[in-house]
């Protein structure tokens, strides 16, 4: 099948950041609740290796994070690792985390907690 926005990855290439965009000739390169929605951008780690943040959608929206690398990346196939899951620690308030980023010396982590919203009514 086709899978949704959830569990499905696409990839186009392109010269340019404006354009034109081609599909990869595989796609859909992977439907994965687990690991097919990225949750970050790439980024490369002390030793080389690329990897991609993506989301695990198995227990929900935010459900989970892991990091995958990026094995085989050519006009034949797109292929991904096995998720290494991100735990969070210390006095991490959160109980579901789904998106880290990194720019330089930044680092960005999203998590979701649930919030009761008052209606206003006494």
């Amino acid at each position: 099948g086709y899978g949704s926005t959830s569990d499905t990855l696409v990839v186009f290439s392109a010269q340019a950041l404006s354009g034109p965009w081609t599909p990869h000739p595989m796609n859909p390169v992977l439907i994965d609740l687990r690991m097919a929605r990225p949750g970050g951008a790439f980024v490369r780690n002390r030793e080389g290796r690329i990897l991609l943040p993506v989301q695990d959608g198995t227990l929900g929206y935010g459900g989970g994070l892991g990091l995958s690398e990026l094995l085989d990346l050519d006009q034949q196939a797109v292929r991904l690792s096995q998720p290494r899951p991100v735990d969070p620690e210390g006095d991490w308030p959160y109980p579901k985390i789904h998106t880290l980023n990194r720019a330089g010396m930044l680092e960005v982590i999203d998590g979701i907690a649930a919030v009761r919203k008052h209606s206003g009514k006494q």
